[in-house]
């Protein structure tokens, strides 16, 4: 296997799509498939708290059987292991908090929160601060009363900080708490950031096997700049060092490239890698729409009241099989508070992230040499497998399952676990179910 080496940080980039815009000079506002409004990050060092928590894992045995009363689109797992995963990105330090009040008190926009900043060692006494919340309330996790980690923005703007991860106290089961929660990706950009890191380095490769002499080995050529630079900074030994990552023996055969925001068909896709062998001159293309996933079930007996009309708040399906298995927590996309639009004459959650599936099947329909892929990007590490929300949109659950039927369009999940020093770390694949 090829060396994984870590990254230190990644640098601000603006995606060009409709769904990342600029925060800094009159906005204009776009809203994804989950009512997220997308901004740029802010690289800039700020100070956390010296408290420590563990963090919180999840065990899953390899290869565990999943309900066979459902269609099972990708029934690959990794092991995890807090030793062994490795590093994606850091978000660098960041401000520990608990949010007061969205809207802010003094910017009344649903996307500012008042934040009071934990005191630390350097900083005794609290400080409340106007942070972005460009995620909303995160399903009804990010409400007064929660934990929050925050990155500092650039000074002149109204907000001061910026909501990037948010701690979820969601009991493990019915007979298990975890006193720590997990920690959940709070920012919408996150999603795009990992499924990035994921491609780059090449971590889909057993999970996607394509035949004939190709894979989705580790990147050798991107036509991005930032993914360049990236390519050329590790880790090693704890420090920053420039040269490319290795490749194993096979992946140097390959020249894979690896593009983003690419128009294909109707819509702009995410992310495209080719590879091509250097001998025969064979190549092929995959083709990545990503979703972020933050959203999860609950163990009937362990839901909350809900905190308000986005409150997620979905208890887990009984077991259909003779010998019921534990439970384990399921992830769960989409998840909107109503179904507001409208998509084939249908009322769904999210019409755009349903002319996603359907332009990923026309792409499908559209050669052999090319295969498309819904990644969906669980942005916390408590769940043991993801699944289409039928409470909330049962049309994106049908259009999934039709278009991933006959395996000409690929349904992946990767996981990550976050920690509270900002770093973020590839925690295996898990299945995708409709």
């Amino acid at each position: 296997m090829a060396r994984t080496p870590g990254l230190l940080t990644l640098p601000s980039h603006r995606r060009r799509s409709a769904r990342i815009l600029n925060s800094r000079k009159s906005p204009t506002k776009h809203v994804d498939e989950q009512g997220i409004e997308n901004y740029p990050e802010s690289n800039s060092k700020v100070a956390r708290s010296t408290r420590k928590r563990p963090v919180s894992s999840l065990s899953i045995t390899q290869n565990k059987k999943v309900s066979s009363s459902t269609h099972d689109l990708n029934v690959a797992q990794t092991q995890h292991s807090t030793n062994t995963t490795p590093l994606l990105f850091s978000l660098g330090t960041l401000v520990r908090g608990t949010l007061t009040k969205r809207p802010s008190t003094q910017i009344k926009s649903p996307y500012v929160a008042d934040v009071s900043i934990i005191p630390t060692t350097d900083h005794h006494e609290p400080t409340v601060v106007q942070a972005h919340a460009p995620a909303l309330d995160v399903g009804g996790m990010c409400v007064p009363g929660s934990e929050v980690y925050m990155s500092t923005r650039p000074p002149g703007g109204k907000t001061s900080h910026a909501i990037e991860l948010v701690r979820s106290d969601a009991p493990t089961t019915a007979r298990e708490r975890n006193e720590n929660g997990v920690l959940v990706g709070a920012h919408p950009r996150l999603g795009e950031m990992i499924a990035r890191e994921v491609l780059r380095r090449g971590f889909l490769r057993d999970a996607l096997p394509l035949g004939g002499g190709l894979e989705l080995g580790p990147v050798t050529d991107s036509t991005n700049s930032h993914i360049q630079k990236n390519m050329e900074e590790t880790i090693t030994d704890g420090k920053l060092s420039s040269g490319k990552a290795d490749l194993d023996t096979e992946s140097e055969k390959l020249r894979i490239s690896l593009k983003e925001q690419i128009t294909l068909g109707d819509s702009r896709v995410d992310f495209e890698i080719t590879i091509q062998h250097p001998i025969t001159n064979k190549s092929h293309r995959v083709i990545f729409e990503v979703k972020n996933v933050v959203c999860a079930d609950y163990e009937r007996g362990t839901e909350p009241i809900p905190s308000g009309p986005n409150h997620c708040v979905i208890v887990a399906r009984p077991s259909e099989e003779d010998t019921p298995t534990p439970y384990q927590r399921t992830a769960l996309f989409p998840w909107a508070k109503s179904r507001s639009q409208t998509f084939e004459g249908k009322k769904v959650c999210s019409s755009r992230a349903l002319k996603h599936l359907r332009n990923l099947q026309s792409l499908a329909d559209g050669g052999k040499d090319v295969t498309p892929v819904v990644l969906f990007v669980l942005n916390r590490c408590d769940c043991a497998s993801i699944r289409a929300c039928h409470e909330a949109c049962p049309v994106f659950g049908e259009v999934l399952e039709e278009v991933t039927r006959n395996g000409d369009v690929k349904a992946l999940g990767v996981r990550v676990r976050w920690t509270e020093e900002g770093g973020c770390y590839f925690d295996g694949v898990v299945p995708v179910r409709t």
